[in-house]
C-alpha cells in the first residue's frame, strides 16, 4: 500500500482596538527519505525500498498582541511541536 505525503497550513490573524491575535499551524504527513544504501552502480539511491521513513509532524504558533499606547505594545508568543 502506497501512502502519499500530505502537507498543509492555516493561519488566522484579528485585531480589534487595542488587542490582536494571531497563529499559524503547519501539519505533515509521513514522507519518504534516502536510505542512503548504495544500488552497487551509482552509489546512494532513492531508487530501493524508502517508503514513509519519516513520521509526520505539526508545528503550531499563537501569539497576541496589547497595544498599550501608540507606541508602546506588548505581545506573547507560543510554540508547539
Amino acid at each position: 500500500m502506497t501512502v502519499l505525503p500530505i502537507t498543509g497550513s492555516m493561519g488566522f490573524d484579528y485585531e480589534h482596538r487595542k488587542f490582536g491575535i494571531a497563529g499559524m499551524g503547519s501539519f505533515v504527513g509521513r514522507r519518504d527519505a534516502s536510505t542512503f544504501l548504495s544500488d552497487g552502480f551509482s552509489g546512494p539511491s532513492m531508487l530501493l525500498p524508502n517508503r514513509n521513513l519519516l513520521g509526520g509532524y505539526q508545528l503550531l504558533d499563537l501569539s497576541g498582541r496589547y497595544f498599550v499606547t501608540r507606541r508602546l505594545t506588548a505581545y506573547f508568543t507560543i510554540k508547539t511541536s
